[in-house]
């Protein structure tokens, strides 16, 4: 078992400290520049939280979280990573949309693209004209504006696609959700993919970890 997931199961009933160990990790480590997008940008309503949490427990280290994201990325990525950790607001999506058609701009507007006259969505035009984890950063928290469940549903199957199950991603993510609309998030899972979340773990995941995530979303 990864030290990730002893983490994660250690501070299975207290979701936002999990995620403060996480994103710890996560920032020495070669791996967090992806991760710090995954923790922070589909978050909205637990940023503050999570940042005084985080000053608390990391308080003996002299660790901050807004000096561990900006040592730890660079560009454009680092301006999406501290607007969002500096911003600290309820979850309104018209704020976030227009937060991100302000930072993008730094993309498709270099190109020399007049905003007021794009024909295609905010979305589109992010995957189009930015790259690496900076569009990673800006479609996560567009996308979760527009839908959040279905947006949460899409990042839970990609944690179990592919060649092995991302633990770390899919039990942060379950945890993160396990008190904030978990029954929004399934019911978007199973629409999508013709198979409930339930279904899903069983058939990517085993043993005691297998009935931990499935104690907590259910079969």
């Amino acid at each position: 078992m990864s030290v990730v997931r002893r983490t994660d199961l250690i501070f299975g009933q207290i979701p936002v400290q999990s995620l403060c160990f996480g994103t710890a990790i996560y920032s020495t480590s070669h791996a967090s520049s992806f991760q710090f997008s995954r923790v922070l940008s589909f978050l909205p309503l637990l940023l503050n939280l999570l940042f005084s949490r985080y000053l608390i427990l990391f308080v003996a280290l002299k660790r901050n979280l807004e000096k561990d994201v900006e040592g730890d990325t660079s560009g454009d990525y680092k301006r999406v990573l501290i607007a969002l950790l500096q911003g600290q607001r309820e979850d309104k999506s018209a704020d976030v949309s227009a937060d991100c058609q302000a930072l993008y701009a730094a993309g498709e507007g270099k190109t020399g693209t007049d905003e007021s006259a794009m024909d295609h969505d905010l979305v589109r035009a992010i995957h189009k004209e930015t790259s690496g984890n900076f569009r990673d950063a800006l479609e996560t928290i567009v996308r979760t504006a527009l839908n959040k469940s279905e947006c949460i549903a899409e990042m839970l199957l990609g944690s179990m696609k592919g060649l092995g199950t991302r633990d770390d991603d899919l039990i942060r993510l379950v945890l993160a959700y396990s008190e904030d609309n978990l029954e929004d998030v399934k019911r978007a899972f199973a629409a999508k993919n013709g198979k409930t979340l339930g279904e899903y773990i069983r058939g990517e995941t085993s043993g005691d970890y297998k009935k931990f995530l499935l104690a907590i979303v259910g079969k």
